[in-house]
């Protein structure tokens, strides 16, 4: 029999409590348990386990602290995984916006830390429905979207990925990516997940904190 609704239910509760799991941290490790179990309730099942090292990068403590006189903290979305490590105390350097389109840059980068737009990706949906066979639409409720686009997060990886690798060869201090959604809608964002580590520490901001930076940026505000 195929789990209930009630079963699939309860297994997404579990699954959203334990937040993050970053490999083999804490988090993933209970969920993996958890999994074992179930499929110990499997009639002959037959299974086998394979031990894998990996680098792992487990954050522990983040924070962004910004003023264009004494610092104060600005609460942050979170970290970019697997970015570089700051020693004790964190690294503090003037804050420079380099808007989406203009190359981060050493002229522009070295010695400083970059706000920059939190790139996303787009698709416009005349291009789903060049390739459908057939569209079931009988209220004309998909018909008025076609002009529009399709906009996703996980489209904008791969230039947050070059962003990360410019800012590292360019000598940034560090890299704050600026998301277009408030704080709350953006905790605890994990990506990029390439499994690499980036040469640069970086940090999530919403977009209301971006905002707050960017005029500290401007007056010739520095951040930690």
């Amino acid at each position: 029999l195929f789990a209930s609704s009630d079963q699939l239910w309860a297994h997404h509760v579990y699954l959203d409590s334990l937040k993050a799991r970053p490999t083999a941290g804490p988090s993933h490790t209970s969920f993996v348990d958890w999994l074992d179990a179930r499929l110990d309730e499997i009639p002959r099942l037959e299974r086998r386990e394979a031990g894998i090292t990996i680098d792992r990068w487990l954050e522990k403590t983040a924070s962004l602290d910004a003023g264009s006189g004494p610092l104060s903290s600005i609460a942050i979305s979170g970290s970019v995984p697997y970015s570089k490590v700051t020693p004790t105390g964190g690294v503090t350097a003037p804050m420079v916006f380099i808007p989406t389109g203009t190359a981060i840059t050493s002229a522009l980068a070295q010695g400083k830390i970059v706000l920059r737009p939190a790139a996303t990706g787009s698709v416009p949906n005349a291009v789903f429905s060049a390739l459908q066979w057939w569209t079931y639409d009988p209220d004309a409720s998909i018909t008025p979207t076609a002009v529009e686009t399709y906009e996703r997060d996980f489209l904008g990886y791969e230039p947050r990925v070059q962003d990360l690798e410019a800012a590292g060869a360019a000598g940034a201090a560090g890299l704050v990516f600026i998301q277009g959604f408030p704080r709350e809608q953006v905790l605890g964002h994990y990506a990029p997940y390439e499994g690499g580590r980036w040469p640069v520490p970086a940090l999530y901001v919403g977009v209301d904190e971006g905002e707050t930076l960017k005029q500290l940026a401007q007056s010739g505000g520095q951040a930690r």
